[in-house]
């Protein structure tokens, strides 16, 4: 967009306006250099667009109207349009004719323009243009993150037990009419985890290996003779009460 606009009063009648609290008139066949934000405040930005929650256009079009006193269905839109300024406005750097909202509502001569900062290569128009490359960049990921993922099944690797330095899975055990010590035939584990009978038939070991007779369970300072079994004491009689 440029930073300003001459705006030629083409009319028979003078165009009366205010810019900054102050009222100023342009005659007939005169122009006059006014700020691009001023004009458009006056007869539309030709370059908004309407989303679908935020009509720009549609708005700037009921206020540049409104500057004029139209109301709709007070007056037709054609003598609306016989009524207003005739003024023409001008790009004052290409000298190229904009069409302002106010007389061209529908857009349809607005793809004729070219704008002055096309090629331009000063810091604002470098800035809008790293924004626009990022503003692509992030549409792009967030269409690819929203695409279905492709199909991995039978894509994934298998490792194969032949190569060299591979070991071969383990089998779990599995109960075999309900006991858990029977193997299948191509079970890993070809014994019993526990042998009950040999636990129960073995004999104590001491600390240094060795096995212990229980025969000779008896402590050292007890006499062999004196006919105490292994582990209990003999009995004896109560003694008598005195008289």
């Amino acid at each position: 967009m440029p930073d300003f606009v001459r705006v030629t009063n083409s009319d028979t009648d003078k165009f009366i306006y205010h810019a900054s609290n102050v009222r100023k008139i342009l005659p007939p066949g005169k122009d006059v250099m006014m700020p691009w934000d001023l004009a458009c405040s006056l007869f539309g930005d030709p370059f908004l667009t309407d989303a679908p929650k935020k009509p720009d256009r549609t708005d700037a079009i009921r206020r540049c109207r409104g500057n004029f006193n139209y109301e709709l269905g007070m007056e037709t839109m054609d003598h609306f349009m016989d009524r207003i300024p005739k003024l023409q406005v001008h790009d004052m750097e290409t000298g190229q004719e904009l069409f302002m909202l106010l007389w061209d509502a529908e857009g349809e001569r607005l793809e004729e323009y070219v704008s002055p900062s096309a090629e331009s290569t000063d810091a604002v128009t470098l800035l809008q243009q790293q924004v626009q490359a990022l503003t692509t960049q992030i549409g792009l990921l967030i269409s690819n993150r929203q695409q279905t993922p492709p199909d991995l099944v039978g894509q994934l690797p298998v490792v194969s037990t032949d190569a060299p330095g591979v070991p071969a899975p383990a089998k779990a055990t599995e109960w075999v009419d309900g006991d858990p010590f029977a193997q299948r035939p191509d079970d890993v584990l070809t014994e019993p985890l526990f042998d009950f009978a040999a636990i129960s038939t073995a004999s104590p070991v001491a600390e240094d290996g060795t096995a212990i007779d229980p025969s000779n369970d008896i402590p050292e300072d007890v006499p062999q003779d004196a006919g105490v079994p292994s582990g209990r004491g003999k009995p004896t009689l109560a003694p008598k009460r005195r008289s």
